[in-house]
């Protein structure tokens, strides 16, 4: 048990020394519980990823944005006070939702991971530069497409800023699934997460069209035309990060193993091993 990357002793059975030496304790002596514990560990770590991934991803969109806009001498497409209220009031309840995603239909199908491994790997953080740096592009396009109307400044932020609103909030669509496009399930399993992301988008058109905030955050009202382009490209942007995601998956696999079962006759029985 010493020995063991993770000992197990029984909690009926098990001898007083084997508790001691062993570094997990089965109270109910069912070799099951293992399998629900490592399930729920994977739930955990899974979602960890994702609420990371969400809030990394949509950081890069501002950074990017106004690197592009001061690298080509632009005016800022967004003020500090819109950046404060994308990461500090848009960005948090969507992220923090992500914490009551269920399992994954295929989450004990993955190989264990590497003892060696963190967080942070290849995969993972190719997809967030990938999907940050379209997102960040997409909205720099905005910017200079905006700024060639016949429009003001203020204007013309204004409508950068609620482009990166509703990417951000659809992006949180391609963040909650591993494998697939968030929203065919999502009033189904999600709800805190559909009255996060309205809360969200809530707060943003008060932003844009309640006068005393938008004296505070220094925004103007847009007009249907506006919304329908921003709307076309939050809808196309979020396209591209999804195919995006397609192609990362091909590129790095994920292996699978053996899976648990369950048997004709209701007895439970654990064909492979799985770790969190």
């Amino acid at each position: 048990m010493k020995s063991a990357d993770i000992g197990v002793a029984m909690g009926i059975r098990g001898t007083e020394v084997a508790k001691e030496a062993s570094d997990m304790i089965l109270t109910d002596d069912r070799f099951y519980t293992i399998v629900d514990a490592v399930r729920e560990g994977r739930v955990i770590f899974s979602n960890i990823k994702k609420y990371v991934s969400f809030l990394f991803s949509c950081n890069m969109v501002e950074i990017i944005t106004i690197f592009l806009s001061v690298s080509f001498l632009k005016p800022l497409p967004i003020l500090p006070l819109h950046i404060l209220f994308l990461n500090l009031v848009i960005d948090i309840a969507p992220a923090m939702a992500l914490a009551y995603e269920p399992a994954e239909a295929n989450i004990m199908k993955a190989p264990p991971r590497s003892a060696h491994s963190g967080l942070i790997n290849k995969r993972f953080l190719g997809r967030i530069l990938f999907s940050g740096a379209v997102l960040g592009l997409s909205s720099f396009l905005i910017f200079n497409f905006f700024l060639t109307q016949n429009t003001s400044l203020l204007y013309v932020q204004t409508a950068t800023f609620t482009f990166m609103v509703l990417a951000q909030l659809l992006h949180v669509l391609n963040i909650r699934k591993e494998n697939g496009f968030g929203l065919t399930t999502l009033i189904r399993e999600n709800k805190v997460l559909v009255g996060a992301v309205s809360l969200s988008l809530l707060l943003q058109i008060m932003v844009i069209y309640v006068p005393f905030m938008q004296q505070t955050i220094g925004t103007t009202p847009l007009t249907a035309e506006t919304w329908a382009v921003i709307l076309l490209a939050a809808f196309a942007t979020t396209g591209v990060v999804y195919a995006i995601k397609k192609v990362m998956k091909r590129l790095y696999p994920v292996g699978v193993t053996m899976m648990i079962d369950l048997e004709s006759s209701g007895a439970r029985r654990v064909k492979g091993c799985c770790l969190p």
